[in-house]
């Protein structure tokens, strides 16, 4: 249970916080997050690339849907002809991954606080 609602809540104040600050606001979240909950480090890793992953690859699809997907096919033009679903997989990738590895510091934070093995 304190799975899904770290998870909904990652999700929750990362897509609130991405409307008035930069892109990396989701490492603010997680490591915080990542501290909060209490969940083993790698364990909370899983939880945070899921729920970056799922809030980054929605609103990436829904904005490239919006724009008839012209954006995501001149960017992969720029970046060596790749297809807007390649890009949109990258975009995933590089959301969860940063969102990941902030919960991760985050939840080792706590176990150097508690003075225990972070595995």
């Amino acid at each position: 249970m304190k799975a899904i609602a770290g998870i909904f809540l990652m999700i929750f104040i990362s897509a609130m916080l991405q409307l008035f600050l930069p892109w990396w606001s989701i490492v603010i979240v997680g490591v915080v997050i990542g501290f909060a909950l209490g969940t083993l480090p790698w364990l909370s890793f899983v939880y945070a690339f899921l729920a970056i992953a799922m809030l980054w690859g929605f609103y990436a699809q829904y904005q490239s849907k919006a724009g008839n997907y012209i954006l995501a096919e001149r960017m992969g033009e720029l970046l060596g002809n790749i297809s807007p679903t390649m890009l949109l997989i990258i975009t995933i990738l590089i959301g969860g991954i940063t969102g990941g590895l902030a919960t991760y510091c985050g939840a080792l934070a706590r176990s150097i606080f508690q003075k225990q093995s972070p595995v």
